[in-house]
């Protein structure tokens, strides 16, 4: 018998729930667990409670269809348990609830184990025994594994023929949790539900598959009526077909009213059992009477990560965020920034394709988009210069024939991107590119038409092939003959993807025309494009000759006669279209690979069937893509025109943060790293009402851009605010706008002050506070501060002019600076406009590059910037590391250096270590610039470093010691920077054989901190006979940074365990600490309940440290628990009696004074420490007495204090307190205001005469 009854089941759920549900995922404390904010999304209590519902209703639901299994399952149980029935299915009940309370993640589920012995401890504390419980909490480790399950069975002493009867355990939970899979997975099989039913005996498919369906499509109903489909969900048929559907449907408010409901499981019963269907299978359960929060929830809204780049856009977009692709097709334009490279732009069509990427604001896990990740990464992404545009744009041109254009939607937007940068189409890209482009990608479509040819038109010319028995051959494994393998090689080299492209568009051939009218006669046209030459050169796969100058025994290995041949074993009957595989020649998957293995035989016509079928997907996405392109190529340049206000914030680049909680609009992506995007388009001021940025001039910059544009309804507020979003989860409010973002009349007022008046109240705010008013308690300090920011705001706000640097009207200071630089060189004026591009805004970078070489004095590199691209990147290296000590107009001039620096340029980034030991390298070991020392150079930074350092102190002899030693680099790079050691020092470290044996002898490892822990202990002279753990690194670590240790201290610790145990954590960190430890050691009391306190109270180890002996260190101890009691009692008076409070706190200040003049250092004598036990003792005695004290004896001191409240003109005539802008309509709320500014100004001017007086 258990506790476990109907009558207290649902007040045991919650307290489960309470206990491991509601609090966050990474354990730490929570006050308030029910304050609206869901601490788990995804495997929180609602999921928990109904996965428990719907264990219950597919028992009742087996109940009907296999009674006589589950009644003889259930009584077999009990009776091995010794319970009734009723209750053995509320322990199952109670374990489904437990089976995932021990996550720490709402990713893959890594803690089934934990979870397991959690639901033990619970169902031991219900009164089951150890080994009894164990049939519960196992079938939750093992809920996926039925084998490993039975196995735990047999253990526990369950005989096997009982195994499906206790298995029955197992399969209630396993499709508990699997019917609320539903909630976060795109496709929902039936067959998982199914694959666990066919155990259950008496379940049959053929009598109870429509039954169950219906089940399941109720199942699916009810959780995207409560709020909780995170992914669009689509019920698979066991036919494969698509049962039911529904889109994404998060509802954060409906969520949080079952996770924060009085009692969850309750009030999801009630609410499920609304359902007819599902309301049959409720039964079973005495359902108390609950309530739903009914709160609002937590502020949790998404965040998206930009930069002020996104402004220039918005106007063209209908103040509209969408993503790149729809945007060019509404509004023929794209971003001038953002991520490109992992949104899936590398492929044609995709999910949420380039759709705008969110994060949550309370996201916290490691892997996910949390707060600082999205400022870290997406606020800092650059505006890509003109030329850096049409550089990639061309370079996908280029790689996109290679590729079959997957990458045409990067294609796209730098297209597009380039044209929003120059000034006419031909600069973008010449009329003869453009055929050629067009004629290509039209070609790439072709080629997938012809994918869907194979296996319906075109076949293995088997007739043929039969005569050299390469069918045979290759169905029975045998050596191909010579003339097989000739043939063989002959398709993989002649009928790769580029091979068959090119013949394409010589042959002009349109096979999307053959495709949709297969006459014979087109189909030999397709024929003779697979032909191969008669004479031919064949090369193996390792791209070696094989045949060379021979005649093919057969050219054409297809014919449009579907002949049957026999296989010799199963093929694979499915195609898989790999996307850009079928164009990488070599890969199994490429198209020269599959018609290789078509001929052979090892390959059927249904694998090309499949694969035409995606072909067909494929190629009407990419015709989609090619009639965009060429809307875009015909739509007129005034388009593509950017306006100087676009040009400015396209020039500002500073970071931004969008904020929305339209749920409808952002679903889900990734739930391991909690990402979501958006799947409609989101609109400023509709679904994005709060905007932040890093400091507040940049505030006042959206501000007013908001305010030119009409868009006066979002707030502005600053990434320090974000954080206390994060923290408290609540929205946030400003002096600008309130947490419904209305302006304030404040702010609104602000503007409108003269800036004569405004002017003198900014310089002389204290007057304000100095002079009395008729009514001087009705205003706050506050308030006049206020109003002195938001003037100086104001003014701020008043002088933005948005004026770019740099337009297409005038050159910029920087591009003015270069020219008068190059005409001091002797260029003409005229030669340098054309040349530099007097007035094109792309050319800065040009521009910046000549005034760089002119401070080294290299004017005549000008041209070659021009001319040549690699020198020109090598270059933009050096000037964006801002290096110029040591770079010489040799090394410039070095083809061969500028080469090795500029194969790597994307690898490295702006490593300036890297390139100031290029520097280095170059001037004083030129012998070991070569590709070898470059490649190492590149992967280790420390390497570089040291390059650097000893270039500079003379220490070349050791260039080859660290090149071969990389973690006494490593290490020895750490000395250098943090201890900033001597030439002397650095050379024993690197004779040092004692380091050198430990490493031999493996004591140390090769990494950095272990090393360095070596390297403290050989400089004081201990012998490194051990090995150095991690535990003894970071005891020798924290030991080293303690001026007073000596050698002794090291000694005694490398020699006892329990010293090392108790420093290496992170804990222990002062000298007290760590003399406490040694202490309790040496007075033989280092156990775990000292080593706590010593932890936790760094004030008590500070006295513990001085202990000579037992008694004093029990002595210590008591003295600071009084100490605490004395804190206790104080603050129970805070609210009830000040004065005590007063008194108490003051005494507890004059101990702690004592405290510090006794133990002010670690040298402290012993006579000191004997006058402390002394004072220790007089101490306890008035502490006993102050708790004994009746608290009405305890001082009489009174203290009153007298507010002064001082004017504030602005609040007088609408204050905070008074407002509800929600139930006003726009025009009153726009009428007071101007009565207000009026009223504000004449109020001002009075008084400001009578402070002046």
């Amino acid at each position: 018998m258990t506790i476990l009854n109907k009558s207290n089941f649902f007040q045991k759920v919650q307290q489960i729930l309470e206990n491991y549900y509601l609090k966050p995922l990474d354990g730490s404390i929570k006050d308030n667990l029910k304050n609206g904010f869901i601490e788990r999304m995804i495997h929180g209590a609602t999921h928990a409670s109904r996965a428990a519902l719907w264990s219950l209703v597919i028992h009742n639901f087996l109940q009907k269809t296999s009674s006589d299994f589950v009644n003889e399952a259930i009584a077999k149980i009990a009776r091995q348990l010794d319970i009734e029935a009723e209750e053995l299915f509320l322990l199952i009940l109670i374990t489904m609830i437990c089976h995932d309370a021990a996550r720490r993640g709402e990713g893959k589920d890594v803690w089934e184990d934990e979870s397991a012995k959690i639901a033990h401890k619970v169902l031991v504390e219900l009164g089951l025994d150890e080994d009894k419980a164990k049939l519960f909490s196992l079938a939750i480790k093992f809920k996926d594994k039925p084998e490993e399950y039975a196995l735990q069975l047999k253990q526990l002493g369950i005989e096997s023929q009982d195994f499906d009867a206790f298995g029955y355990i197992r399969s209630i939970i396993n499709l508990g949790d699997n019917l609320d899979l539903m909630r976060c997975v795109g496709d929902f099989k039936a067959k998982y539900i199914f694959d666990t039913l066919r155990n259950i005996e008496g379940f049959s498919e053929r009598l109870h598959e429509y039954d169950l369906m219906e089940l399941l499509k109720e199942i699916h109903q009810i959780i995207y009526e409560q709020g909780d489909m995170l992914f669009a969900c689509n019920i698979i048929a066991l036919n494969g077909e698509t049962y039911v559907s529904h889109d994404a449907h998060v509802n954060t408010k409906e969520k949080v009213s079952f996770e924060h409901a009085e009692n969850v499981l309750a009030v999801l019963f009630e609410d499920i059992s609304k359902n007819p269907k599902i309301q049959l299978f409720l039964t079973g359960l005495d359902v108390p009477k609950a309530q739903k929060y009914t709160s609002e929830p937590a502020f949790d809204p998404f965040i998206h990560g930009t930069n002020s780049s996104i402004f220039s856009m918005l106007p063209k977009s209908n103040f509209e965020i969408m993503s790149p692709l729809e945007m060019m097709r509404t509004y023929q334009a794209a971003p001038m920034s953002g991520e490109l490279t992992k949104g899936g732009y590398k492929t044609v069509e995709g999910k949420s394709l380039g759709n705008t990427s969110f994060a949550k604001i309370s996201a916290q896990g490691s892997n996910s988009y949390t707060l600082k990740k999205v400022v870290d990464t997406y606020t800092n992404l650059n505006v890509e210069l003109a030329h850096q545009n049409l550089k990639k744009f061309k370079e996908a041109c280029d790689v996109g024939f290679k590729q079959s254009y997957l990458n045409i939607n990067l294609i796209l937007i730098y297209f597009v991107r380039a044209r929003q940068s120059y000034q006419s189409l031909e600069q973008v890209i010449s009329s003869e590119e453009l055929e050629l482009l067009l004629a290509k990608m039209e070609a790439s479509a072709q080629f997938y038409y012809l994918i869907q040819l194979f296996g319906t038109y075109i076949f293995p010319n088997v007739c043929e092939l039969n005569k050299f028995r390469i069918i045979e051959d290759s169905a029975k494994f045998k050596g191909f003959n010579e003339e097989a393998r000739q043939i063989s090689l002959a398709v993989d080299n002649f009928l790769a993807y580029e091979n068959i492209v090119q013949k394409i568009m010589d042959n002009k051939i349109n096979i999307k025309e053959i495709l949709d009218n297969p006459t014979e006669e087109q189909l030999k046209r397709v024929l003779d494009i697979l032909e191969a030459p008669k004479k031919c050169t064949l090369k193996n796969l390792n791209g070696e000759i094989e045949f060379e100058d021979i005649e093919l025994p057969l050219t054409q290995f297809f014919s449009l006669t579907p002949d049957a041949f026999e296989y010799a074993y199963e093929h694979q009957e499915k195609g898989v279209f790999w996307g850009m595989q079928l164009n990488m020649k070599g890969d199994s998957n490429a198209i020269n690979t599959l018609l290789t293995k078509f001929i052979q035989g090892l390959a059927t016509n249904q694998l090309f069937l499949s694969l035409g079928t995606e072909a067909k997907h494929h190629v009407d996405a990419f015709q989609e893509r090619i009639r965009l392109f060429k809307d875009l190529v015909n739509t007129p340049q005034a388009q593509f025109r950017i306006t100087d206000i676009q040009w400015y914030f396209l020039e500002r680049q500073f970071p931004i943060i969008l904020l929305s909680e339209a749920e409808d609009k952002i679903s889900l992506f990734n739930f391991e790293i909690e990402e979501y995007r958006s799947n409609s388009n989101l609109k400023f001021g509709t679904d994005i009402k709060i905007i932040a940025t890093d400091n507040n001039f940049h505030r006042l910059e959206i501000l007013k851009y908001l305010a030119l544009h009409k868009l006066n309804h979002i707030q502005v507020i600053l990434f320090s605010d974000l954080e206390k979003i994060k923290a408290n989860h609540k929205k946030p409010s400003s002096l600008q706008h309130h947490s419904d973002f209305v302006p304030t009349l404040k702010w609104m007022a602000a503007q409108k002050v003269p800036k004569s008046l405004a002017q003198s109240v900014r310089e002389k705010p204290s007057l304000l506070l100095e002079k009395s008013t008729q009514s001087p308690n009705l205003y706050s300090e506050q308030n006049v501060s206020e109003v002195s920011v938001l003037l100086n705001d104001a003014k701020i706000y008043q002088d933005i002019q948005f004026e770019p640097c740099c337009t297409n009207k005038c050159a910029s200071p920087t591009h003015h600076a270069a020219i008068e630089l190059l005409v001091k060189a002797g260029f003409e004026q005229k030669e340098l406009q054309s040349l530099i591009g007097y007035s094109a805004k792309d050319n800065i970078i040009v521009a910046k590059l000549i005034i760089y070489l002119a401070e080294l004095n290299l004017p005549q590199f000008y041209r070659k910037i021009l001319e040549d691209n690699e020198f020109k990147e090598v270059l933009e290296l050096f000037f964006k590391s801002n290096i110029k000590e040591g770079i010489s107009e040799e090394l410039l001039g070095n083809s061969s250096a500028v080469k090795l620096i500029y194969a790597k340029r994307y690898s490295f980034g702006d490593n300036s270590y890297y390139l100031n030991a290029i520097i280095a390298l170059y001037r004083y070991q030129p012998n070991l610039f070569n590709e070898e020392t470059h490649q190492k150079l590149f992967v280790n930074d420390t390497l570089s470093k040291l390059i650097i350092y000893f270039d500079k102190n003379k220490l070349q002899k050791y260039y080859d010691t660290l090149f071969k030693n990389s973690g006494i680099a490593y290490s020895l790079l750490w000395e250098i920077e943090k201890n900033k050691i001597s030439n002397e020092i650095i050379a024993s470290i690197l004779d040092d054989q004692n380091i050198i044996q430990a490493i031999s002898k493996h004591y140390i490892s090769f990494s950095d901190s272990e090393l360095e822990a070596g390297f403290i202990l050989s400089k004081l002279g201990i012998e490194i006979n051990f090995s150095i753990d991690y535990e003894r690194t970071r005891v020798i670590h924290l030991l080293n940074k303690q001026d007073f240790i000596d050698k002794s201290y090291y000694l005694k610790a490398m020699s006892s365990k329990e010293i090392i145990t108790a420093l290496s954590g992170y804990e222990i960190n002062n000298p007290f600490q760590i003399n406490a430890v040694f202490k309790a050691n040496e007075l033989n009391i280092l156990n775990n309940e000292e080593l706590d306190k010593i932890k936790k109270y760094p004030q008590l180890a500070k006295m513990l440290a001085f202990a000579s002996n037992k008694d004093e260190w029990n002595l210590y101890n008591e003295f600071y628990d009084l100490l605490g009691k004395l804190e206790k009692l104080k603050y129970s008076f805070q609210s009830t009696n000040r004065s005590s409070y007063d008194v108490i706190e003051a005494l507890i200040k004059d101990i702690n004074n004592e405290l510090d003049q006794c133990f002010s250092s670690a040298n402290d004598t012993p006579n000191k420490m004997n006058f402390f036990s002394v004072k220790c003792n007089k101490l306890i005695e008035i502490a006993r007495g102050v708790l004994e004290l009746n608290t009405g004896l305890v001082g009489a001191l009174d203290t009153s204090f007298n507010f002064i409240s001082y004017f504030n003109p602005i609040s007088y005539f609408y204050p905070d307190t008074n407002k509800n802008t929600n139930k006003v309509s726009y025009s009153f709320f726009k009428n007071e205001a101007a009565k207000l500014i009026e009223t504000m100004q004449e109020t001002l001017e009075k008084m400001e005469q009578k402070v002046l007086m």
